[in-house]
């Protein structure tokens, strides 16, 4: 029973990775503490209760981090403030958007808006805003490649 502990906690830990939920990581952490009562030779009525426990434990710490570190903060906030109105150069066009080179380092974007013509690597956008890691591309009047 401890094994099959241990792979579904390293497999909710995988799929946690892939979807950044938190949830799934206090599902992996209730299973990895089941695994280990099961392997200090516990009964299957005392590691099944383990789980059930670390869950209820570890889910609403979970839900505490999640609304924690994905609430904006006023430096967030302010940096994004900063960051609107500045013009970027396109580096990349990918079909989901573009990489584009900002502040020493290629960022992923996406316009919010078609251009009348093309983007073309080496044009210049303008920051409208950004949502996460992905900032978020007016175009210009006309697409540069000198900056104003």
């Amino acid at each position: 029973m401890g094994l099959i502990l241990a792979v579904l906690a390293a497999v909710t830990l995988a799929i946690e990775i892939q979807t950044l939920t938190f949830y799934l990581m206090a599902i992996a952490a209730a299973f990895a503490v089941g695994s280990a009562l099961a392997f200090m030779g516990f009964a299957t009525t005392v590691v099944l209760g383990g789980v059930a426990v670390a869950a209820l434990v570890s889910l609403p710490v979970a839900h505490f981090l999640r609304r924690r570190l994905l609430k904006p903060t006023a430096g967030t906030r302010q940096l994004e403030a900063e960051d609107t109105g500045q013009l970027v150069r396109v580096e990349t066009v990918l079909p989901e958007g573009f990489r584009v080179e900002y502040r020493g380092t290629t960022w992923g974007a996406k316009l919010l808006e078609l251009p009348v013509d093309p983007v073309q690597p080496g044009d210049l956008l303008r920051i409208a805003g950004r949502q996460g890691n992905t900032l978020q591309l007016a175009p210009l009047d006309t697409h540069r490649t000198t900056p104003e």
